[in-house]
C-alpha cells in the first residue's frame, strides 16, 4: 500500500501506459523483455514525484538519455557469446613481393669486298695493287659493303604472394562451460544496470 506517492501497481491497474516504446533498442524484438523487467523489478515502489505525468516524462527522458550507451553494450555482448564457443582469434597476414630483372644483347658485324676485273687484250700481269693503283685494265669493277646490328632486351617480372589467415576456437585450456562461467561473474547483466540507473525515479522504499 503506497504511503507518500502512488506505486507502480497502482498506476498500472489504473490504466496508466508506461512511456517505454520510444526508446532506441539494438533489436526491437526485445523491447517486451527489457520492459517487463523493469516494472516487474519496481512493481511494489512508489515513484519519486508528485504526478503520474511528472513521473512519465522523467522516466522517457531517463531512458532516452541512457540507452545509446547500453544499445553498445548488447551489441557487443551478442557478438562476445557468438565467440565464447572459443578462447583463439588469431589473424595472421603474410605479404611478399619479387622482383626480377633480366638483359639480353648481341652485336654482329659482316665485312665483304668483291672485285671484278675484265681485259680484252691481256698485256702483261696486273697485280692486285696495279689494279687498285688504276695502273691497266679494260674493264674493273670494284665493291665493298659493312654491316653491323646491335640488339639489346630487358625484361621485368613482378610477382606478388598475399593471404590472411585466422585461427578461431578453442585452444583446450578452459571448458566452454568454465568460460562461461567466467563471463558471468566479470559482467553484470546488462538489464540490472538499465534498472539500477532508474532507481533515482522512485522513492526506494517498499
Amino acid at each position: 500500500m503506497s504511503k507518500y506517492t502512488i506505486d507502480i501497481r497502482t498506476m498500472l491497474k489504473n490504466g496508466w501506459e508506461p512511456p517505454l516504446n520510444d526508446y532506441k533498442i539494438f533489436n526491437e524484438n526485445y523491447r517486451k523483455v527489457l520492459n517487463d523487467k523493469i516494472l516487474n523489478h519496481f512493481y511494489f515502489y512508489e515513484i519519486g514525484f508528485e504526478t503520474v505525468e511528472m513521473f512519465s516524462f522523467y522516466l522517457k527522458q531517463k531512458m532516452n538519455e541512457i540507452m545509446d550507451k547500453y544499445n553498445f553494450l548488447y551489441e557487443n555482448q551478442e557478438k562476445i557469446l557468438k565467440g565464447m564457443l572459443g578462447n583463439v582469434n588469431l589473424e595472421e597476414t603474410y605479404s611478399n613481393t619479387s622482383i626480377g630483372k633480366g638483359t639480353s644483347s648481341s652485336n654482329s658485324n659482316s665485312d665483304s669486298e668483291a672485285k671484278n676485273v675484265l681485259q680484252d687484250t691481256p698485256q702483261g700481269q696486273v697485280t692486285m695493287t696495279d689494279l687498285d693503283n688504276l695502273k691497266w685494265a679494260t674493264s674493273y669493277t670494284k665493291s665493298e659493303s659493312n654491316a653491323s646490328a646491335n640488339d639489346k632486351s630487358e625484361t621485368t617480372t613482378n610477382n606478388t604472394e598475399d593471404y590472411v589467415k585466422n585461427i578461431i576456437g578453442n585452444n583446450g585450456m578452459k571448458s566452454n562451460l568454465e568460460m562461461y562461467i567466467d563471463f558471468v561473474n566479470k559482467f553484470n547483466t546488462i538489464d540490472m544496470s538499465i534498472i539500477h540507473e532508474l532507481d533515482e525515479l522512485f522513492m526506494g522504499l517498499l
